[in-house]
């Protein structure tokens, strides 16, 4: 059950307003991962800057291993 059923289940759509709480909160959820895609964008563009073609491949490497492990690792394999 995802947590808008869970609002639905819960009534938090019946009282006035309901409806816009939960659009807001989808809509915050989706901003925070926009905002987390671009801040790890941004650090590896400032990590590449300057660095040799031999060395952009750590470089990626590393800021995948950082990805993966805020993501809780490799879920498909």
């Amino acid at each position: 059950m995802s947590a808008l059923d869970w609002g639905i289940a819960a009534g938090v759509t019946a009282g006035p307003g309901g409806f816009w709480m939960v659009l807001a909160a989808g809509v915050l959820s989706v901003c925070g991962l926009v905002v987390v895609a671009v801040a790890a964008v941004r650090v590896v563009r400032l990590a590449l800057d300057g660095t040799g073609p031999g060395e952009r491949a750590a470089v990626l490497r590393a800021a995948a291993e950082v990805v993966r492990a805020v993501r809780g690792g490799r879920r498909g394999r």
